[in-house]
């Protein structure tokens, strides 16, 4: 399986993962305020992203007004462009809770990642 970039685009951080076999092999983070400065702030993660060559990035998000930016940024640095689960690809799991308005996409992404680790039902 090819290198994938993970990118979590969180309230207060965001937070970025090499992906290879189903492991991330490299992370970094970066605060979420200077989306704009990831180049700055996350430079050997992204150099050592750029040497893994990743063939796509996948993100979600908690701040939409930082999701072009970090979009940018990787177009620039990785040559590669992102998709936006939930957006340009759906999650596969059906959210029914009280309020599913503020479940992120993070958090089902989350557990969709807990079943597939644990092959059954989980809290996460």
């Amino acid at each position: 399986m090819p290198h994938f970039l993970a990118i979590d685009i969180g309230n207060t951080r965001i937070h970025l993962g090499l992906v290879r076999d189903g492991a991330v092999t490299d992370t970094a983070d970066a605060p979420t305020a200077e989306a704009a400065m990831l180049e700055r702030n996350a430079p050997d993660f992204l150099r050592r992203a750029r040497s893994a060559v990743p063939r796509e990035a996948a993100f979600v998000s908690a701040r939409p007004s930082a999701e072009n930016l970090v979009r940018g940024v990787i177009r620039r640095v990785l040559g590669i462009s992102t998709l936006k689960l939930g957006a340009d690809r759906p999650i596969p799991v059906e959210n029914r809770t009280d309020h599913p308005v503020q479940v992120g996409t993070d958090r089902l992404v989350n557990a969709l990642a807990a079943r597939a680790r644990t092959g059954g039902a989980c809290v996460v």
